[in-house]
C-alpha cells in the first residue's frame, strides 16, 4: 500500500516534471493581424508600381498599427514611414469644417445664415432659385446649388492661383435652386474657407494651425501653399510615375491640407470623442455632433454633413469619413464610433481603387463582423440600362450658356433611341458619350470648347448636367480638363421640336 505522503511527494515530482516540460517548450508568437494587410500592401505596390503606402490604425484611442512602404520621394530614395506628410486632397474637407464649425461654436458664424452674409464684395449669384437660400450649412453639404468645380494650379507654368474672391466672382454661381439636388463642388469649400477668414481676420492657414493643428497635437498637419523641400512630405507622382510639379487651387478649404497617416488617424480619433495626449478640447461633444450629423443625401445609404461623410453601412458598420484623389493623391480616412476604430491609408498616386481595398483590409483585420461581410460580399455586376428618352425629351433643343464673360449659344438633339448630339458656340455638333437620365438629371460628355480664357488655354471636353423641370433644360456644363480644371457654366435650353 502507497502511503499518503509518498502519493503526493509522486504527484509533486509529475508536477514538476510537467511544468518543467512546459517551461522548456518554445512560446508561440501570437499572430499579428495586420500581416496580410502588409502582404497585400506589398503585393499590389508592385503590381502596380505605385511609390509608397502609409497606414495608421487606432483601435479604443490607441494607435494598434502605422507604418510606411515604399518611396515617399523615389528619386532621393526617401522612405515613407507613419510620420510623413501626404497630400490629402479631399480629406481637407472635414479639417475646413471644424474650423468652421469653431466658429459657429463662439457664436460668429449662423450655420442657418446665408452664405453670403459672411463674404461681402464676392458674393454668391443665383442663376436659379435665391442667394439668400444658400446657406452655410447648404454650402457645406454640397446642396447649395454650386456646381461641379476644380483647378489645378501649377508651379512650373502659368497661370498664376487667381484670388479666392475672383474665383468666387467667376464660378460661384447656384446651377439650381438650393436645397434641391446634391452637386459635389470643390469651390464650395473655397467658400468655406473665404468666411473663415473673413469673420476670423486671419489666413486660411494660419486659423487652422493656431485653432486646429496646434491645439490637437497635430505638428505632422498643414495647410500648404507653397512646394516644401526636405524629407518630411511625400512627392505626388503621375500615371507614369514621374513627379508631379508642385500645385495649387483655387479652392484650398476643399484640397489643400497635408497631414502625416499618424496624424490624420489622431485627428479622426478625436472626432471619435477619444482624445490622446497633448490634446486639448476644441469643440464641444454638441459640435462634433452637428458636424458629422448628415444633412443631405449623397447616394441611397451616404449622407453628408459638415465636410464629414456618412457611410450607413460598410460592411455592416455605421461609419464617418471622407476620401480624396486628385493628381498624384488617393486617400482615405474612416471612423468606426461602435468599434472606436479608426483606419487612414494615404498613397502618393492616384489610385483610389486601391486606397479603398486597403482600407477595407485595415478595417478586417481590426473588425471580426466587417472580415466576414467582406468575405462575403460579391462584386457589383449591374450595368446601366440603356437611356431611352421619354416624349418629353426628345426633340431638338436650344439656348444659351452663361459664362462669367458672357453667353454663347448651345443645342442639343435627343433622338428617340437615347442618342444626342450637343454643340456649344461655333463650334459643330458632336455625339453626347455616357448619355443618360438619373435621378432626374441628363448626363454626358461631348467634344466641345467653352470659349473663356482660363478653358481656352487648352484643349477640353464639356460635361452636361441639365435637369428637366417647367418644359425647359437648365443646370451646368464644364470644361473639363485632366488634372487642369472642371469649369462651369450656366446652361439654359428650350425644346423647339420633336
Amino acid at each position: 500500500m502507497i502511503s499518503p505522503l509518498r502519493r503526493l511527494t509522486g504527484l509533486g515530482i509529475l508536477v514538476a516534471a510537467t511544468a518543467s516540460t512546459v517551461s522548456a517548450a518554445p512560446i508561440q508568437p501570437r499572430p499579428d493581424p495586420f500581416d496580410s494587410v502588409r502582404a497585400s500592401v506589398r503585393r499590389v505596390m508592385a503590381e502596380r508600381k505605385i511609390p509608397s503606402v502609409a497606414i495608421a490604425a487606432i483601435r479604443d484611442g490607441r494607435i494598434v498599427w502605422e507604418e510606411g512602404f515604399g518611396w515617399a520621394d523615389q528619386e532621393r530614395k526617401v522612405a515613407a514611414t507613419s510620420a510623413t506628410m501626404y497630400s490629402l486632397a479631399s480629406i481637407s474637407k472635414p479639417v475646413t469644417g471644424t474650423g468652421l464649425m469653431l466658429l459657429v461654436q463662439q457664436g460668429k458664424v449662423n450655420l442657418d445664415a446665408p452664405a453670403n452674409d459672411y463674404l461681402e464684395d464676392a458674393p454668391l449669384t443665383a442663376r436659379e432659385g435665391r442667394a439668400a437660400d444658400a446657406t452655410v450649412r447648404r454650402v457645406a453639404n454640397h446642396t447649395s446649388g454650386l456646381p461641379l468645380h476644380y483647378q489645378f494650379f501649377y508651379h512650373d507654368r502659368p497661370p498664376a492661383r487667381p484670388s479666392m474672391d475672383d474665383a468666387i466672382r467667376h464660378y460661384g454661381f447656384l446651377a439650381a435652386p438650393p436645397g434641391t439636388q446634391f452637386t459635389y463642388s470643390n469651390l464650395g469649400y473655397g467658400v468655406l474657407e473665404r468666411i473663415i477668414e473673413r469673420v476670423s481676420g486671419r489666413p486660411y492657414d494660419a486659423f487652422l494651425r493656431d485653432e486646429v493643428f496646434t491645439p490637437l497635437g497635430l505638428s505632422r498637419m498643414a495647410v500648404v501653399t507653397g512646394p516644401i523641400t526636405g524629407d518630411s512630405v511625400a512627392t505626388r507622382y503621375d500615371a507614369e510615375r514621374n513627379p508631379i510639379p508642385w500645385y495649387d487651387f483655387d479652392h484650398r478649404g476643399a484640397s489643400a491640407v497635408y497631414a502625416s497617416a499618424r496624424d490624420l488617424a489622431r485627428y479622426g480619433n478625436y472626432h471619435l470623442g477619444l482624445m490622446t495626449q497633448g490634446q486639448r478640447q476644441i469643440l464641444t461633444p454638441e459640435t462634433r455632433a452637428v458636424m458629422l450629423r448628415p444633412t443631405s443625401r449623397r447616394a441611397e445609404t451616404v449622407g453628408y454633413g459638415v465636410g464629414w461623410q456618412t457611410f450607413e453601412d460598410d460592411y455592416g458598420h455605421l461609419a464617418q469619413g471622407h476620401s480624396g484623389g486628385m493628381p498624384g493623391v488617393a486617400t482615405s480616412l474612416r471612423i468606426y464610433p461602435e468599434s472606436k476604430v479608426v483606419v487612414v491609408v494615404l498613397i502618393n498616386a492616384a489610385e483610389g481603387g486601391t486606397v479603398a481595398r486597403l482600407a477595407s483590409e485595415v478595417a478586417a483585420a481590426l473588425m471580426p463582423r466587417y472580415a466576414e461581410r467582406l468575405r462575403a460580399a460579391r462584386p457589383d455586376s449591374t450595368t446601366t440600362p440603356r437611356f431611352t428618352p421619354g416624349a418629353e425629351l426628345a426633340g431638338k433643343w436650344s439656348g444659351t450658356v452663361t459664362t462669367w464673360q458672357g453667353t454663347v449659344p448651345i443645342s442639343l438633339m435627343i433622338e428617340a433611341d437615347g442618342a444626342a448630339r450637343a454643340a456649344i458656340g461655333t463650334g459643330a455638333p458632336a455625339n453626347v458619350e455616357r448619355f443618360r437620365l438619373q435621378n432626374g438629371r441628363l448626363t454626358g460628355t461631348v467634344a466641345a470648347t467653352v470659349p473663356t480664357p482660363d478653358a481656352s488655354r487648352t484643349s477640353h471636353n464639356v460635361m452636361l448636367d441639365l435637369r428637366l423641370h417647367d418644359g425647359g433644360l437648365s443646370g451646368w456644363v464644364s470644361a473639363m480638363a485632366p488634372d487642369l480644371f472642371a469649369l462651369s457654366s450656366y446652361a439654359a435650353l428650350k425644346r423647339e421640336s420633336r
